[in-house]
């Protein structure tokens, strides 16, 4: 499900609202927790695989924001947890996000494309399809193989 797709909006996004100001006459931990499953949920939704991640984010968050708030520091310790909390944050974006491109060419052009796939997609289903270089290339003269290999290179290297 997407951000912009017509369950989001005519759906989903209806039943977290009215749940949340729902919940929030009864207290300020209740619409919080809401909020928290509506998360696990829609994320749920869009690739399961990824709730374990967003529930390890939220702990470690947690914990930073403990850390900061509730426990009395001193500036060089608070400084310390603030930056390791960035640090953290950033490095989980960085391997989820970004690590497909640090990956040798080799091993990012001589994958077989899925059969379930078109071969010619972004491989970074959150980056939209780019035109590349390679899409001004004559195709006639090569096999639809060669043409969705050198795409989907395409697609990781030569990025607009």
């Amino acid at each position: 499900m997407l951000f912009n797709s017509y369950p989001f909006i005519f759906l989903f996004l209806p039943i977290v609202l009215l749940g949340y100001f729902a919940l929030g006459r009864l207290g300020n931990l209740a619409p919080v927790i809401w909020l928290a499953l509506a998360s696990l949920a829609f994320y749920s939704l869009s690739n399961w695989q990824f709730v374990a991640l967003l529930a390890g984010s939220i702990a470690f968050n947690y914990g930073v924001g403990y850390l900061l708030i509730a426990r009395k520091l001193r500036p060089a310790p608070r400084f310390a947890v603030l930056t390791i909390g960035v640090a953290g944050d950033l490095l989980v974006l960085g391997i989820f996000k970004y690590a497909g491109s640090w990956r040798p060419i080799s091993t990012r052009c001589s994958r077989p494309a899925s059969p379930s796939t078109s071969c010619c997609r972004s491989v970074f289903p959150s980056t939209p399809l780019r035109r590349s270089r390679f899409w001004s290339t004559p195709t006639g003269a090569m096999s639809r193989a060669t043409r969705c290999r050198i795409t989907r290179c395409s697609l990781l290297i030569f990025r607009t």
